[in-house]
């Protein structure tokens, strides 16, 4: 639920990959994207929860809720 951050799932490699991915970005698109890299700690069986996440912050944040006099 933190926008700031680009999370990287199913990001199996040694942590050595990690900075090279992070250094390559900073050069493409600069530091500030590649500090905002970040790999997930979520296990596979439960990364459906960040999609989760992100619709109940857009729907009933962003949104205000649901509206049933519509």
């Amino acid at each position: 639920t933190n926008p700031q951050k680009i999370i990287l799932h199913n990001f199996r490699t040694v942590s050595d990959h990690f900075e090279l991915t992070k250094k390559k970005v900073a050069e493409i698109a600069g530091e500030e994207v590649a500090n905002s890299l970040q790999k997930s700690i979520i296990e596979d069986k439960h990364r459906f929860l960040s999609s989760c996440a992100i619709a109940i912050r857009e729907l009933f944040y962003t949104r205000g809720g649901f509206d049933i006099h519509r």
